[in-house]
């Protein structure tokens, strides 16, 4: 049942600063209704029995990307609804300062995912309540070759065994965050289950076999309804091994390694790709699908 509520006067107020929205409005509620009424400000996954109900957030009126992130209750101001008694319990866990109103400040911003409304281009899909943000380390790795590949220009002179050429290879280091999720439903056999493997379809943006899934943090908290929460970061190494040819401009993912002879038959490419010597030849890292990390277990 939804509380009841009144809106204080000169609520609500709005701000943009440097193209960032910000809002607040201020309430008056039953002093004993403040639990019920800050989950309704906060929503997120509560526990209702053996199951979890999700109970949107409330967004600011008429920009419904801008959801209440934070807010904070104080006793109603002493003489206008009814006087606060001075405390006299010696016990630490209860109070009879306990006045008949309070006055709650709800805080809104825009989230990129609020309301499921996730705008931002290969940012995986997840439950509604829950949102994903992508963060990106570019940068690049060496990878070194023997000597024997390469020869002096202009002549066939073969480079000495102690010089190790290296090649400068593209990659990133790419953390997924997974924000408010239930700790009961993270989906822990899943993570396990990806982990080594790369992406078999494209994943936030990123082409076939160059994503690796190197493994996840977990940190939770509890909420306010005695419900936990968990924020998980997935972390994966992306690589964009270019081709050594002009035949193609699709990079070669974690299953490619650098071939000393290029192989004729693809146009004189070095990076091939290995399979195990198993009868089926399957791939040296197993394709993994990596969607199911942000979805809850079932």
């Amino acid at each position: 049942m939804a509380v009841s509520f009144e809106e204080w006067v000169g609520s609500p107020r709005a701000a943009v600063n440097r193209g960032r929205f910000t809002g607040t409005r201020v309430f008056k509620v039953n002093w004993s209704d403040t639990v019920d009424f800050m989950v309704e400000l906060l929503g997120g996954y509560k526990a209702v029995g053996n199951t979890y109900v999700y109970v949107a957030p409330s967004y600011f009126p008429g920009v419904s990307q801008a959801i209440c992130t934070d807010a904070e209750f104080d006793p109603f101001p002493e003489g206008e609804d009814g006087k606060i008694v001075t405390p006299c319990s010696t016990d630490l866990l209860t109070s009879t300062n306990q006045p008949p109103f309070a006055k709650v400040t709800a805080h809104y911003e825009i989230l990129e995912s609020a309301n499921g409304q996730n705008r931002r281009t290969n940012t995986p899909d997840a439950p509604a309540g829950t949102f994903c943000t992508v963060t990106r380390s570019i940068g690049s790795e060496t990878l070194t070759i023997p000597g024997r590949s390469f020869k002096w220009s202009g002549t066939s002179e073969q480079l000495s065994p102690d010089i190790v050429p290296g090649l400068l290879v593209p990659s990133q280091q790419i953390t997924v965050t997974w924000e408010r999720v239930p700790v009961s439903l993270i989906p822990q056999a899943e993570i396990q289950r990806q982990a080594g493997r790369v992406n078999a379809s494209e994943y936030a943006g990123f082409a076939i076999g160059t994503l690796l899934f190197l493994g996840a943090d977990e940190t939770s908290s509890y909420q306010i309804t005695g419900d936990v929460l968990a924020t998980l970061s997935y972390k994966f190494s992306a690589t964009a091994r270019q081709p050594t040819n002009t035949s193609t401009t699709t990079p070669f993912g974690w299953n490619y390694l650098y071939k000393e002879k290029a192989r004729l038959d693809a146009n004189g490419e070095h990076w091939n790709k290995i399979v195990t010597q198993d009868s089926s030849s399957p791939p040296f890292r197993e394709d993994g699908n990596f969607a199911l990390l942000t979805q809850f277990v079932t």
